[in-house]
């Protein structure tokens, strides 16, 4: 089963409302609000309904997590690595093709559950 783009509590990419300015003056000088402002800008640029204004910030949290954040990261970074071309709209909701990440989404996902 394919997970949205966006997962609840799992946010880590998803379209924002605040600008690249807004972004960038709020972002910390280390490596998860960059790759979290990098993954929310791709996922702003499909043309979906689900968007979230709290994208960024939901994705930090995400990275952050207190026995999942290396398993968040590696998601994170593949996500980003597979480019915009790995998105989709279906039903409303952003979305990974299928296949994409899957080992790095099964592994955070699995991690957050437990």
């Amino acid at each position: 089963m394919r997970l949205p783009f966006v997962v609840a509590a799992l946010v880590l990419a998803c379209s924002s409302s605040r600008t690249s300015g807004e972004r960038d003056a709020q972002a910390a000088p280390d490596a998860a609000p960059s790759l979290c402002v990098r993954l929310c800008d791709a996922a702003a640029r499909v043309p979906c309904a689900d968007r979230t204004p709290a994208c960024v910030a939901d994705c930090e949290r995400a990275l952050m997590h207190p026995t999942c954040a290396n398993e968040a990261s590696t998601y994170a970074t593949c996500r980003l690595a597979a480019g915009e071309g790995a998105l989709v709209c279906e039903n409303g909701r952003t979305l990974l093709r299928k296949g994409v990440c899957a080992i790095e989404e099964s592994a955070f996902v699995a991690c957050v559950r437990r």
